[in-house]
């Protein structure tokens, strides 16, 4: 379905479209994966490899990555833009129109969240997990090393002088989850392409941040643009796939009452395959890549042992957790979704081998 959509807004601007798609690339061969952690140190979202494998194109060819722009619907207010809180206040901010109360900061807000930010932060670093890394260095150093750095990240944080407290979590989903595995998907397509991402870049997120968060919540100001900026105007008679039946141009809370007929729908079929274990069920109103599939690739496993062939055992036993991660989502005991967690453990291990190699050399 997205496709047919990606092609209307294609043809509306004169644009070539194609489509690639090639499920086997989602856990690569050995050797493609390789190639792909010496350019870029690592590959964690294997879908690009889709057009990155099948295209041909010339090295200053561009490539324009929007899918990332986090910043202006204001997605990483946790507190506001969660499902949850969105089916909650539906009514409130999408009908009567009503703003988001945010809290304004004080001299104590940052230290406060910042105390119980690093409590749930250290959580990962579980001392059996780290115990079983081997790392030679005593557990108490190690957390007072993470919390050091974690401080040195509080410390730029606290320089913005944010004027809002729900405004905290964002600014450290910018500094760490769209700085880092989001960027690494540039790096990826910069290994063929000439990639740019502007929803990326420094100066998109300041001139964003500027904007009062009341303003991005809910698409507000996203949807401003579409309808002022005559340029965008033009492709609003277009859906998008989150609301499939529902033109842009139409009202905000048309919009987000389709898409939650829709969310719904999918997770009633998504329960119904889970339920069943067939693979072979659909699990989307409207057909989309289909992660299930993903999985069901013929040799899936021992593709994905392969990558960790050169390494020690520990790496391939049955307890492994990536191991067991992946075997739960081929025979759907877990649900199966986007392979970035599986395929960052693999560019480890295959960093590591690299390594091992010049060593050796």
């Amino acid at each position: 379905m997205e496709e047919r959509f990606v092609a209307r807004l294609a043809k509306k601007k004169n644009a070539t479209f194609k489509n690639y798609g090639d499920y086997k690339l989602f856990f690569p061969p050995c050797d493609i994966l390789t190639d792909y952690v010496k350019k870029n140190e690592s590959l964690n979202i294997t879908s690009w490899l889709q057009i990155l494998e099948n295209t041909h194109q010339k090295k200053d060819s561009m490539i324009l990555l929007g899918d990332m722009c986090e910043v202006l619907p204001a997605r990483n207010i946790k507190t506001f833009s969660s499902r949850k809180s969105r089916i909650k206040n539906f009514f409130k901010y999408n009908i009567l129109r009503y703003y988001h109360d945010f809290t304004k900061t004080d001299v104590n807000s940052l230290e406060k969240w910042k105390n119980k930010k690093i409590i749930d932060l250290l959580k990962v670093y579980d001392k059996d997990k780290i115990k079983k890394l081997k790392i030679n260095l005593p557990y108490d150093q190690i957390i007072k090393e993470i919390t050091k750095d974690y401080d040195e990240l509080f410390a730029r944080i606290d320089s913005h002088n944010i004027g809002f407290e729900e405004l905290f979590g964002e600014l450290l989903e910018w500094y760490t989850h769209a700085r880092i595995p989001m960027g690494q998907q540039v790096l990826t397509c910069r290994s063929k392409f000439k990639a740019v991402c502007p929803p990326m870049s420094l100066n998109i997120l300041r001139i964003s941040s500027s904007i009062h968060p009341k303003y991005r919540m809910n698409y507000r100001f996203f949807n401003a643009l579409f309808h002022n900026i005559e340029e965008l105007k033009k492709l609003n008679s277009i859906p998008t796939s989150q609301s499939p039946f529902v033109k842009r141009s139409y009202s905000s809370s048309l919009i987000f009452l389709s898409q939650g007929i829709r969310s719904n729908i999918d997770q009633f079929l998504i329960r119904r395959l889970m339920k069943n274990k067939n693979p072979q069920m659909r699990y989307r109103l409207l057909k989309s890549q289909n992660w299930v599939r993903v999985y069901q690739e013929p040799h899936v496993i021992s593709t994905y042992k392969s990558y960790f062939s050169s390494l020690d055992n520990r790496f391939l036993s049955e307890e492994s957790r990536a191991i067991k991660l992946l075997k739960g989502r081929v025979g759907l005991i877990k649900w199966p979704l986007i392979n970035s967690d599986l395929m960052s453990f693999a560019s480890t291990a295959t960093q590591i081998d690299l390594i091992k190699k010049i060593i050796n050399n």
